[in-house]
C-alpha cells in the first residue's frame, strides 16, 4: 500500500533532525572550503576565476553529498576524508600559484615519480604561498574549533562508504560512456563537462582531473593504445637577441579563406600591400583551439600533454622570460575566457595579460582592444608578446563591424575585418619599435562551413581544419635573408614554436630533413580523440596514419595542404 504524502514527508523531516549534526559538519566544510577558494581569488591571484555562482553548478552539490555522506563513515575513514578534501583544495591553490594552472590529469600521473622533485620545487618558492598558507591555517584552525564538538553527535552508519563508492562509480560510468561515445570529437562542451574549468571549487576540480585520468586515460594506457612519447630537450641560451618577437595568434581562420595566400575573393586587401611579408600555409598542432594552442606554445611534437608539457621545458613563454624578454599575453576577449587557456601555457611565466576590459569602454568593441593594449606595451624593450585576436570564431555575425559585411557569407566577413585588423596591428608594431622585431602570425585551427562536408565546424582531421596560415615579417633587421629562409622551413606549428625560440636566442633550428614527421592531435589534449600522422619526403606528403582515433584516416591527397610561400 503506497504511503501518504504526509507520512512521507514526516518521515523526511525525522531523518533530517536526526542527522542534523552530520548536515552542519558537511555544511560548514562546504562554507570553509568555498571561502578558502574566494579569498584566494581575491587576495592571492585574481587569475584563479572563483565566485559564488560557483554554488550553482552540479559537481558543487555533487561533492556535497559526496561530503555529507562521507560525515557517516567511521571515525578513521570520516576524519582521512576531510583531511583529504582540506589538501586537495590547498594543494589546487599552490599548484595554481606556482605552475598558473589547475590540477591536471597528467599533474596526477607525475605525483607519484616526481613526488620528491615537486616537494623540493615547492618548497623554493614557499615565500611566495605565505598568504595561502595562512588562509589554509586559519581555515583548519576553523574546522577544529566547530568540527571537534559537532563530531561527538554525528550519525555513524558504516554503510556510507558503501554508498560513496557506489556513488563515484556511477558517475565513473556515466562519463566513460560519454567519453566512448563522443571519441571522434571532444568538442568545447566536453572540455567543460570533463576537464578542470574556471568558477569551480578546486576540490571539484581535483576531482574532474582524477576521474578523467581514471576513465579517459589510464584504460587507454592499460589497452596499448596510449602512447609514451619522448620529451625534447630543453633548449639552451646561445645569444641574447636585442629584439621584440611578436606572436599573432588568430582564431578559427583557415588558410584557404584567405586572399594572401590564393583564395578568389579579396578577403585580406591591407595584408597584400605588406612589403616583404612572407605567407604559406602550414599544418596546425591540433584541430580545436586547446589542443592547438598547447601544442605551439609549449612546443610539443608528439599530441598529449606528458613531461614536456608539465615541466615547462620549451614553453614559450618561458624560455622567452628565461633569456630576458618582458613576456605578454594580449586577448580579445575578457579575463573569463582567457582564464579557460592559461592554464595551456605556462602563465607562470607571463609578466601582464591584457584582455577586452582592460581597454576604455570606447575601444572594447570587435577587436579594437588590442591596439589599445598592445599600446601600453613599452616596444624599446625585449618583449615577446603573443596577441589573440576574436578572428573568426562561432558565431561569425557577430565577428565583424557592418562596414566589413560585404561578402555573402558571415564568416568571409570575420576573416576579411579580422585580417584588417592584424594589417594595422603590424603598422603599428612597424611604426613604434626602433629596434629589431619578428612578427609571427598563423591561427589555431580552420573550419568547416555548412554545406562544405557531412561535418562542420571544426575538430575533424580535415584539412579545412589543420590547414593554417603562416605569415612573417622581419622589421628594422639590416639582413633579413637568413632569417627569411629559416622562415621558409616551418611547415607546421611544430616549425614555428621552433623558429620563434630560436629567434629568441636558443639552439634550436628548423628541421629541413628530406624524411619528415608531422603530428596533429584531435579534439582532445591527451590525445584521446586521436593523432594524426603526416610523413614526408621531400616535402611530398606520402603516408597519413591515424593514431588512436575512431573514424576513416585522410587519404594522402585529402590530407595535403597547399603550402608553397
Amino acid at each position: 500500500m503506497q504511503k501518504p504524502l504526509p507520512s512521507i514527508l514526516g518521515l523526511i523531516q525525522q531523518t533530517l533532525i536526526r542527522t542534523k549534526y552530520n548536515l552542519a559538519i558537511a555544511a560548514f566544510c562546504m562554507v570553509v572550503i568555498t571561502a578558502l577558494d574566494l579569498s584566494f581569488h581575491h587576495f592571492v591571484n585574481d587569475n584563479y576565476v572563483f565566485g559564488l555562482s560557483a554554488i550553482l553548478k552540479s559537481g558543487y552539490y555533487f561533492l556535497f553529498l559526496i561530503v555529507f555522506a562521507a560525515t557517516f563513515m567511521g571515525r578513521f575513514f570520516y576524519v582521512a576524508f576531510l583531511m583529504l578534501i582540506f589538501a586537495v583544495s590547498l594543494f589546487q591553490m599552490i599548484n595554481f600559484e606556482y605552475f598558473g594552472s589547475y590540477i591536471l590529469p597528467i599533474h596526477l600521473v607525475q605525483v607519484a615519480p616526481d613526488f620528491l622533485l615537486i616537494m623540493s620545487s615547492l618548497f623554493e618558492v614557499l615565500d611566495e604561498m605565505t598568504s595561502t598558507l595562512m588562509m589554509a591555517g586559519i581555515a583548519l584552525l576553523l574546522i577544529l574549533t566547530v568540527l571537534v564538538p559537532l563530531s561527538r553527535r554525528r550519525v555513524v552508519e558504516p554503510k556510507s562508504l558503501m554508498f560513496i563508492l557506489i556513488v563515484i562509480s556511477c558517475d565513473f560510468i556515466g562519463n566513460y560512456v560519454f567519453i566512448e561515445r563522443n571519441k571522434a570529437k571532444l568538442g568545447e562542451p566536453s572540455f567543460v563537462k570533463l576537464f578542470p574549468d574556471i568558477n569551480r571549487l578546486g576540490a571539484d576540480n581535483a576531482y574532474r582531473s582524477a576521474r578523467y585520468l581514471m576513465i579517459g586515460i589510464l584504460p587507454d594506457r592499460l589497452a596499448g593504445k596510449a602512447l609514451d612519447n619522448p620529451a625534447l630537450p630543453a633548449p639552451q641560451i646561445v645569444s641574447t637577441p636585442d629584439a621584440n618577437i611578436i606572436l599573432i595568434l588568430n582564431e578559427t581562420v583557415r588558410a584557404q579563406s584567405l586572399s594572401v595566400l590564393g583564395y578568389e575573393g579579396n578577403t585580406t586587401p591591407a595584408l597584400e600591400q605588406i612589403d616583404g611579408l612572407f605567407a604559406r600555409t602550414i599544418y596546425a598542432a591540433g584541430t580545436m583551439t586547446r589542443t592547438s594552442v598547447a601544442g605551439l606554445l609549449n612546443r610539443l611534437k608528439h599530441p598529449g600533454l606528458g613531461q614536456q608539457f608539465v615541466s615547462q621545458s620549451n614553453c614559450l613563454f618561458r624560455l622567452a622570460k628565461q633569456n630576458g624578454f618582458a613576456t605578454h599575453f594580449v586577448y580579445g576577449y575578457g579575463q573569463n575566457a582567457a582564464n579557460t587557456m592559461l592554464p595551456y601555457m605556462c602563465a607562470n611565466s607571463i609578466d601582464s595579460i591584457r584582455v577586452r576590459s582592460d581597454a576604455p569602454p570606447g575601444q572594447r568593441n570587435f577587436d579594437a582592444s588590442l591596439a589599445y593594449n598592445l599600446g601600453q606595451i613599452d616596444l624599446d624593450q625585449r618583449n615577446f608578446i603573443v596577441i589573440a585576436p576574436r578572428g573568426a570564431r562561432s558565431p561569425y555575425a557577430d565577428k565583424s563591424p557592418v562596414e566589413f559585411k560585404t561578402f555573402d557569407d558571415e564568416y568571409h566577413n570575420a576573416i576579411f575585418y579580422s585580417h584588417h585588423v592584424v594589417a594595422e596591428l603590424i603598422e603599428q608594431i612597424s611604426s613604434r619599435s626602433s629596434k629589431t622585431t619578428y612578427i609571427l602570425y598563423t591561427a589555431d585551427h580552420g573550419e568547416l562551413l555548412k554545406g562544405e562536408d557531412t561535418k562542420r565546424g571544426h575538430g575533424w582531421f580535415k584539412s579545412k581544419v589543420f590547414g593554417v596560415p603562416f605569415l612573417f615579417l622581419p622589421v628594422n633587421h639590416p639582413d633579413p635573408d637568413d632569417v627569411m629562409a629559416e622562415a621558409g622551413k616551418v611547415r607546421s606549428h611544430f616549425d614555428l614554436a621552433t623558429f620563434a625560440i630560436r629567434l629568441m636566442g636558443y639552439d634550436v633550428a628548423v628541421d629541413n630533413a628530406r624524411e619528415k614527421v608531422i603530428y596533429i592531435n584531435g579534439s582532445e589534449l591527451s590525445g584521446l580523440a586521436g593523432q594524426l600522422k603526416l610523413e614526408f619526403m621531400d616535402d611530398d606528403l606520402r603516408a597519413v596514419d591515424l593514431i588512436s582515433g575512431v573514424g576513416s584516416v585522410p587519404t594522402v591527397p585529402e590530407a595535403r595542404i597547399d603550402s608553397s610561400g
